[in-house]
């Protein structure tokens, strides 16, 4: 399998449809369908026992109502997820029960819960390559990145005030002067979009409170995720519920903003 879940699910099933599978597939649209694509193509690579086993893997996967799907999911979204679900799914998820109600209640819990991709993965897509990377990381180290982001936009949009602007804590303080340090330079120099779009993103946020640091990252991120739900879920379900759900509101909020008003995907996710 190719290391992505779902598109390996997708093309297991469409290789079913013979020779109509390719148009099929090519209707899928952004990096979901391109990884499909690739997977049927590596699909289309094996003999027909072969592809008859990895059919019938991708179909076990689907089937199974354990966690192994969703490793790498930050533990207080399952906990979430299992809030308002029958005692019964906690064992649902854990246990190997094929009967109909345990399978339907673990996918219920884990329908907003996406497959990460695994450390093996090599995503073909640049963007791609780079959210697996970062994917990578532990909580507390992607939510440092969606800091830096939102420290970036704050230098950016207080320009040459940046060094004098007020705050209760010294650490913020500094934070603040190494951004306004590190975008003098590429790839961030002249590529954080308009500042203005800058002054809208971080309007009536503090640089104290790292909630709202997170949804200044989520609004320069959401035109790069836009077309690319799954990378959406992936990103927030790594963080813990509480930082999560703060990215995630951002992301679907504004995923209409052009891409011009928003950084370049390399001053994101630059180091």
């Amino acid at each position: 399998m190719s290391g992505d879940l779902v598109a390996d699910v997708i093309a297991a099933a469409a290789d079913r449809l013979g020779p109509d599978a390719t148009a099929v597939l090519e209707r899928l649209a952004g990096s979901l369908g391109d990884a499909a694509r690739a997977s049927a193509r590596e699909l289309a690579r094996l003999d027909e026992s072969a592809r008859k086993q990895h059919r019938a893997q991708a179909a076990a996967i689907v089937r199974s109502p354990t966690l192994a799907a969703v490793r790498g999911v930050h533990p207080t979204w399952i906990e979430a997820s299992l809030a308002d679900l029958p005692a019964r799914t906690r064992t649902a998820l854990v246990g190997e029960s094929a009967e109909p109600t345990d399978v339907w209640l673990a996918r219920w819990a884990t329908a907003m819960l996406p497959p990460m991709p695994p450390p093996s993965s090599r995503p073909t897509l640049s963007r791609d390559a780079d959210l697996a990377q970062i994917l990578a990381r532990d909580p507390a180290q992607i939510a440092a990145w969606l800091t830096s982001i939102a420290l970036d936009q704050f230098a950016f949009a207080l320009g040459p005030a940046a060094a004098a602007a007020g705050t209760a804590s010294p650490h913020a303080a500094r934070a603040l002067g190494d951004a306004a340090a590190r975008i003098t330079h590429a790839p961030r120099l002249d590529a954080l979009g308009p500042q203005r779009a800058a002054l809208e993103r971080c309007r009536g946020a503090a640089l104290d409170d790292d909630a709202a640091l997170l949804g200044i990252a989520g609004r320069a991120l959401a035109p790069h995720l836009a077309d690319h739900p799954i990378a959406r879920l992936r990103l927030t379900r790594r963080l813990p519920y509480a930082q999560g759900i703060v990215v995630e509101r951002e992301l679907v909020a504004h995923a209409a903003t052009a891409l011009d008003r928003a950084p370049t995907w390399a001053a994101l996710v630059a180091p």
